[in-house]
Protein backbone atom coordinates (compact mmCIF):
# COMPACT_ATOMS: atom_id res chain seq x y z
CA UNK A 1 0.00 0.00 0.00
CA UNK A 2 1.07 3.39 -0.79
CA UNK A 3 2.34 5.68 2.01
CA UNK A 4 1.48 9.72 2.15
CA UNK A 5 4.00 11.62 3.80
CA UNK A 6 3.90 15.12 5.72
CA UNK A 7 6.38 17.87 4.86
CA UNK A 8 7.26 20.50 7.92
CA UNK A 9 9.52 23.35 7.78
CA UNK A 10 10.68 26.40 10.32
CA UNK A 11 13.04 28.73 9.90
CA UNK A 12 13.43 29.71 13.14
CA UNK A 13 13.00 29.38 16.84
CA UNK A 14 10.31 32.20 17.08
CA UNK A 15 8.32 30.00 14.21
CA UNK A 16 8.84 26.51 15.72
CA UNK A 17 7.31 28.17 19.02
CA UNK A 18 4.83 30.04 17.36
CA UNK A 19 0.94 28.74 18.04
CA UNK A 20 -0.56 31.65 15.04
CA UNK A 21 0.27 29.19 11.90
CA UNK A 22 3.27 27.70 11.26
CA UNK A 23 4.29 26.18 14.12
CA UNK A 24 5.32 22.50 13.84
CA UNK A 25 2.76 20.85 16.02
CA UNK A 26 0.24 23.12 13.84
CA UNK A 27 1.94 21.71 10.36
CA UNK A 28 1.71 18.60 11.39
CA UNK A 29 -2.06 18.12 12.72
CA UNK A 30 -2.64 19.73 9.37
CA UNK A 31 -1.10 17.29 7.32
CA UNK A 32 -2.42 14.31 9.18
CA UNK A 33 -6.16 15.73 9.12
CA UNK A 34 -5.61 15.82 5.16
CA UNK A 35 -4.64 12.39 5.12
CA UNK A 36 -7.29 11.46 7.06
CA UNK A 37 -9.95 13.21 5.30
CA UNK A 38 -8.72 12.59 1.58
CA UNK A 39 -5.92 9.35 1.43
CA UNK A 40 -6.73 7.18 4.53
CA UNK A 41 -8.37 4.84 1.93
CA UNK A 42 -5.49 4.15 -0.64
CA UNK A 43 -2.45 5.38 1.45
CA UNK A 44 -1.11 4.56 4.92
CA UNK A 45 0.20 7.20 6.93
CA UNK A 46 3.86 7.34 6.75
CA UNK A 47 4.47 10.68 9.18
CA UNK A 48 6.26 13.77 8.30
CA UNK A 49 9.83 14.81 7.73
CA UNK A 50 10.36 17.96 9.45
CA UNK A 51 13.14 20.86 8.70
CA UNK A 52 13.52 23.08 11.85
CA UNK A 53 16.15 26.18 11.28
CA UNK A 54 16.12 25.84 7.63
CA UNK A 55 15.21 28.94 5.43
CA UNK A 56 12.75 28.82 2.61
CA UNK A 57 15.52 29.42 0.17
CA UNK A 58 17.72 26.80 0.43
CA UNK A 59 16.32 24.09 -2.28
CA UNK A 60 14.44 21.37 -1.13
CA UNK A 61 16.75 18.76 -2.21
CA UNK A 62 19.53 20.32 0.08
CA UNK A 63 17.58 20.31 3.47
CA UNK A 64 18.40 17.88 5.91
CA UNK A 65 14.31 16.70 5.97
CA UNK A 66 13.62 17.25 2.48
CA UNK A 67 16.24 15.29 1.10
CA UNK A 68 15.27 12.07 2.89
CA UNK A 69 11.73 12.82 1.50
CA UNK A 70 12.72 12.60 -1.74
CA UNK A 71 14.85 9.47 -1.15
CA UNK A 72 12.01 7.90 0.66
CA UNK A 73 8.73 8.58 -1.80
CA UNK A 74 8.31 5.61 -3.96
CA UNK A 75 5.67 5.64 -7.47
CA UNK A 76 1.99 5.98 -5.99
CA UNK A 77 2.94 8.01 -3.32
CA UNK A 78 1.35 11.07 -1.81
CA UNK A 79 3.58 14.29 -0.36
CA UNK A 80 1.22 16.40 1.84
CA UNK A 81 2.67 20.12 2.39
CA UNK A 82 0.34 22.50 5.05
CA UNK A 83 1.31 25.79 3.35
CA UNK A 84 3.02 25.97 0.00
CA UNK A 85 5.59 28.48 1.30
CA UNK A 86 6.89 25.94 4.10
CA UNK A 87 8.50 23.75 1.17
CA UNK A 88 8.60 25.99 -1.88
CA UNK A 89 9.70 30.15 -1.92
CA UNK A 90 10.69 29.50 -5.58
CA UNK A 91 9.22 28.63 -8.60
CA UNK A 92 12.84 27.30 -10.31
CA UNK A 93 12.78 25.13 -6.80
CA UNK A 94 8.86 24.05 -7.33
CA UNK A 95 9.87 23.07 -10.96
CA UNK A 96 12.98 20.96 -10.37
CA UNK A 97 11.66 18.91 -7.32
CA UNK A 98 8.29 18.82 -8.92
CA UNK A 99 9.76 16.93 -11.97
CA UNK A 100 11.50 14.34 -9.59
CA UNK A 101 7.93 13.87 -8.00
CA UNK A 102 6.18 13.47 -11.37
CA UNK A 103 8.75 11.45 -12.57
CA UNK A 104 8.20 8.87 -9.60
CA UNK A 105 3.84 8.98 -9.91
CA UNK A 106 3.85 10.46 -6.69
CA UNK A 107 0.74 12.86 -5.72
CA UNK A 108 1.30 16.04 -4.37
CA UNK A 109 -1.19 18.01 -2.03
CA UNK A 110 -1.10 21.55 -0.57
CA UNK A 111 -3.34 21.69 2.02
CA UNK A 112 -3.87 25.63 2.47
CA UNK A 113 -4.53 26.31 -1.71
CA UNK A 114 -6.30 22.56 -1.65
CA UNK A 115 -4.36 21.64 -4.87
CA UNK A 116 -3.78 17.94 -5.44
CA UNK A 117 -0.99 18.59 -8.44
CA UNK A 118 -1.73 15.38 -10.06
CA UNK A 119 -4.05 17.22 -12.77
CA UNK A 120 -2.81 19.73 -14.68
CA UNK A 121 -5.00 22.42 -13.25
CA UNK A 122 -3.69 21.77 -9.63
CA UNK A 123 0.33 21.80 -11.22
CA UNK A 124 -0.62 25.48 -12.84
CA UNK A 125 -2.18 26.79 -9.91
CA UNK A 126 0.98 25.78 -7.41
CA UNK A 127 2.95 27.18 -10.02
CA UNK A 128 1.76 30.70 -10.30
CA UNK A 129 1.10 30.47 -6.63
CA UNK A 130 4.91 30.15 -6.27
CA UNK A 131 5.81 32.98 -8.33
CA UNK A 132 3.66 34.87 -6.23
CA UNK A 133 5.50 33.70 -3.13
CA UNK A 134 8.67 34.71 -4.70
CA UNK A 135 7.49 37.61 -5.69
CA UNK A 136 6.41 38.96 -2.39
CA UNK A 137 9.90 37.61 -0.59
CA UNK A 138 11.71 40.24 -3.07
CA UNK A 139 9.29 42.86 -2.27
CA UNK A 140 10.32 42.35 1.17
CA UNK A 141 13.99 42.36 0.56
CA UNK A 142 13.50 45.54 -1.03
CA UNK A 143 11.33 47.37 1.16
CA UNK A 144 14.08 46.06 3.72
CA UNK A 145 17.25 47.52 1.54
CA UNK A 146 15.11 50.64 1.09
CA UNK A 147 14.82 51.35 5.12
CA UNK A 148 18.62 50.44 5.15
CA UNK A 149 19.63 52.58 2.62
CA UNK A 150 17.53 55.67 3.77
CA UNK A 151 19.04 54.95 7.46
CA UNK A 152 22.36 55.63 6.21
CA UNK A 153 21.58 58.62 3.44
CA UNK A 154 20.36 60.51 6.72
CA UNK A 155 22.79 59.24 9.27
CA UNK A 156 20.78 57.22 11.24
CA UNK A 157 22.00 53.78 12.92
CA UNK A 158 21.86 50.54 10.85
CA UNK A 159 24.19 48.60 13.22
CA UNK A 160 25.62 48.26 16.71
CA UNK A 161 29.00 49.95 15.27
CA UNK A 162 29.68 53.60 14.10
CA UNK A 163 33.21 52.59 12.69
CA UNK A 164 36.25 54.04 14.16
CA UNK A 165 36.35 57.88 14.66
CA UNK A 166 32.41 57.94 15.45
CA UNK A 167 29.40 57.35 17.61
CA UNK A 168 26.10 56.92 18.15
CA UNK A 169 24.28 59.55 19.68
CA UNK A 170 20.64 60.50 19.99
CA UNK A 171 17.31 58.45 21.33
CA UNK A 172 16.17 55.03 20.21
CA UNK A 173 15.68 54.48 16.45
CA UNK A 174 16.86 58.07 15.57
CA UNK A 175 20.31 58.01 17.17
CA UNK A 176 22.60 59.85 14.38
CA UNK A 177 26.08 59.24 13.49
CA UNK A 178 28.57 61.88 14.93
CA UNK A 179 32.49 62.42 15.30
CA UNK A 180 34.17 61.26 18.71
CA UNK A 181 36.63 64.13 18.43
CA UNK A 182 38.49 62.42 20.99
CA UNK A 183 39.12 58.79 19.46
CA UNK A 184 39.66 60.84 16.14
CA UNK A 185 42.90 62.13 17.75
CA UNK A 186 44.11 58.96 19.05
CA UNK A 187 43.61 57.75 15.63
CA UNK A 188 46.41 60.36 14.43
CA UNK A 189 48.62 59.67 17.21
CA UNK A 190 48.46 55.97 15.54
CA UNK A 191 48.68 57.37 12.11
CA UNK A 192 51.68 59.52 13.23
CA UNK A 193 53.84 57.27 15.24
CA UNK A 194 53.49 54.75 12.55
CA UNK A 195 54.72 56.95 9.94
CA UNK A 196 57.74 57.94 12.39
CA UNK A 197 58.36 54.00 11.65
CA UNK A 198 56.90 52.53 14.76
CA UNK A 199 55.23 48.76 14.47
CA UNK A 200 52.03 48.65 16.10
CA UNK A 201 53.56 46.60 19.33
CA UNK A 202 55.57 49.67 19.99
CA UNK A 203 51.80 51.94 19.58
CA UNK A 204 50.25 49.20 21.68
CA UNK A 205 52.55 49.88 24.90
CA UNK A 206 53.00 53.42 24.25
CA UNK A 207 49.44 54.12 24.69
CA UNK A 208 49.42 52.00 27.65
CA UNK A 209 52.06 53.73 29.41
CA UNK A 210 50.09 57.05 28.55
CA UNK A 211 47.60 55.27 29.95
CA UNK A 212 45.44 56.40 26.80
CA UNK A 213 41.97 54.26 26.83
CA UNK A 214 38.90 53.66 24.32
CA UNK A 215 35.22 55.45 25.30
CA UNK A 216 34.94 52.61 27.41
CA UNK A 217 37.53 53.06 29.98
CA UNK A 218 39.56 49.80 28.26
CA UNK A 219 43.15 49.20 26.50
CA UNK A 220 43.55 49.98 22.85
CA UNK A 221 44.05 46.07 22.08
CA UNK A 222 46.68 45.39 19.31
CA UNK A 223 43.74 44.41 16.74
CA UNK A 224 41.89 47.35 17.56
CA UNK A 225 45.22 49.49 17.24
CA UNK A 226 45.77 47.94 14.01
CA UNK A 227 41.83 48.31 12.79
CA UNK A 228 41.84 52.01 13.90
CA UNK A 229 44.77 52.55 11.52
CA UNK A 230 43.44 51.25 8.36
CA UNK A 231 40.17 53.23 9.05
CA UNK A 232 42.03 56.28 9.35
CA UNK A 233 44.22 56.19 6.72
CA UNK A 234 40.88 55.31 4.87
CA UNK A 235 39.12 58.35 5.83
CA UNK A 236 42.38 60.18 5.02
CA UNK A 237 42.35 59.48 1.34
CA UNK A 238 38.56 59.45 1.04
CA UNK A 239 39.17 63.16 2.19
CA UNK A 240 42.10 63.73 -0.25
CA UNK A 241 39.81 62.70 -2.93
CA UNK A 242 36.57 64.69 -2.17
CA UNK A 243 38.84 67.48 -1.79
CA UNK A 244 40.66 66.68 -5.20
CA UNK A 245 37.24 66.47 -6.84
CA UNK A 246 35.83 69.43 -5.56
CA UNK A 247 39.00 71.24 -6.81
CA UNK A 248 38.38 70.16 -10.25
CA UNK A 249 34.78 71.51 -9.94
CA UNK A 250 35.98 75.15 -8.99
Amino acid sequence: MPKSYGYCRVSTDAQRLDRGGVSIEWQRARAKEYHVFKLKDTHAWGGCFVDEAISGGTPVADRPAGKKLLEAIERGDAIIVPKIDRMYRNAADFLNTFSIIETRGVQFHIVDLGIDTSTAWGKAIATIMCVFAELERRMINDRQREALDYRKQHGLQVNGHAGYGFTWKGPPRKKKRVPDHRELEIMGWIVALKKDGYIFEEIYWHLRKKEIFTRKGVEWSLSRIKNAHKAAVRMHEQKAAQEKEDATHE
